[in-house]
């Protein structure tokens, strides 16, 4: 210590230059190498079990789920319970609606609305949330066809089953404007 004070303090006539400590170097040095090594330890130890859990996942979806089979296939009296039921027109609906998805995409709109049309009498009433992104959806469809009357309703249906659906609301309002009924347009900006 007595070593150190006179190398800080310049008492010692051999050496004018004040110096760090080996030891006192070693530490600093141990110090940020906790403070650096340790959270980066910690996050590649995390994303190394992510990864796994990920592909046992995969693994264990490939093995559960068959390949999906055709809407055409499908036979809706094979399942036994209702809650079997409801799981199988949800997921038919859903198929229905991204197959209207993809005719959209092609342009080609009456078919895109006639599968949102089926996806919207399949899909269970309970659940609302997807029901109303059918109805959406077609209403969407409607819109590039302008047929603003439409629009307005399958929208006023979707915003029933969902009142905070935004983009539903923007586009009931834009109909509305269109048509020329202010007032609903109105009041669709003051939601």
């Amino acid at each position: 210590m007595a070593s150190y004070l006179r190398t800080v303090t310049g008492s010692s006539s051999s050496n004018t230059n004040a110096t760090i400590p080996t030891n006192t170097l070693g530490k600093r040095l141990a110090k940020w190498a906790l403070i650096i090594g340790v959270p980066t330890a910690v996050c590649v130890a995390a994303y190394l079990v992510y990864r796994q859990q990920q592909e046992q996942a995969k693994k264990s979806a490939t093995r559960r789920s068959p390949l999906p089979t055709p809407l055409t296939k499908v036979n809706e009296d094979t399942t036994t319970t209702s809650e079997n039921r409801l799981k199988n027109r949800l997921t038919l609906a859903i198929e229905l609606k991204n197959e209207g998805n993809l005719k959209y995409r092609e342009q080609k709109y009456h078919e895109a609305i006639e599968a949102y049309t089926k996806a919207i009498e399949l899909c269970p009433e309970e659940s609302t949330e997807e029901r109303s992104q059918f109805y959406q959806n077609r209403a969407a469809t409607w819109e590039l066809l302008k047929d603003y009357e439409k629009v307005i309703e399958d929208c006023s249906k979707a915003i029933e089953l969902n009142p905070k659906y935004v983009k539903c609301i923007q586009r009931r309002a834009r109909a509305a404007e269109t048509v020329g009924n202010f007032e609903l347009a109105l009041e669709e900006t003051n939601f």
